[in-house]
């Protein structure tokens, strides 16, 4: 952070930043929603375990072996796509994820602790390798639609059709109500195939209990279906 600082303003000493972020109170940590259920239950198991324990043989420990595989090769591939090639391609590498629910208006005095508000949802779509390329953010409240599958499928299709890209890549979490179902496969398909549409749309996923730290909202986590499409 001291070295992005410096990068962008003018530049101070890293003790000097350090006292100053120390006196703003500041502090990091992760989430409990964050927290990777597989990881928790193997740092559980490496508690109780005996020390002769074998862990080749043991399915909790080989398992958690994969996952982990898994979301590091994951991560490499996601830093591959915000490192291509920016000026001879062509393609355009999303971060999707959808923000919890918004209760407008925000109000923070006490007679307005009890009025209805208005549910919003917020689907955001930044874009990974391409800095001149805004970030999109798809916008609507429960007046308009829901929070279905298809209703987050129009929000893809939107944010494809603004891209004007002939490739358009999408990472994004596990969640199984909004970017695991065929419902999406199937409007993605259409777009495809649609006189407007790219030729090629790519859907991609990060290990379940490690899509935080992705440059958009949220986390989430379920099934598993097929990688890319």
């Amino acid at each position: 952070m001291w070295k992005d600082y410096n990068e962008h303003h003018d530049k101070i000493s890293y003790e000097l930043y350090r006292r100053v972020f120390d006196s703003e109170n500041i502090s990091f940590a992760t989430p409990s929603q964050d927290e990777c259920d597989v990881c928790l239950s193997y740092q559980q198991h490496c508690k109780d375990v005996l020390t002769e324990h074998n862990a080749d043989s043991c399915d909790i420990c080989v398992n958690a072996k994969s996952h982990l595989d898994r979301a590091q090769k994951a991560r490499v591939e996601y830093d591959k796509e915000i490192n291509l090639d920016k000026e001879n391609s062509s393609k355009k590498v999303y971060s999707a994820d959808m923000q919890k629910i918004i209760l407008l208006p925000k109000l923070t005095t006490k007679q307005h602790f009890f009025i209805s508000r208005l549910v919003t949802f917020n689907e955001t779509f930044a874009c990974l390798n391409d800095e001149y390329e805004p970030d999109r953010v798809i916008l609507w409240h429960e007046a308009i639609s829901g929070r279905s599958a298809s209703d987050v499928a129009c929000a893809y299709l939107k944010c494809i059709e603004l891209s004007g890209s002939s490739d358009v890549c999408f990472w994004v979490d596990n969640c199984g109500g909004q970017n695991k179902n065929w419902t999406l496969y199937t409007a993605l398909c259409c777009c495809v195939n649609a006189d407007w549409g790219p030729d090629q749309i790519t859907v991609k996923y990060l290990e379940k209990g490690h899509t935080q730290g992705r440059r958009s909202w949220g986390v989430a986590g379920v099934r598993t279906p097929p990688e890319n499409m």
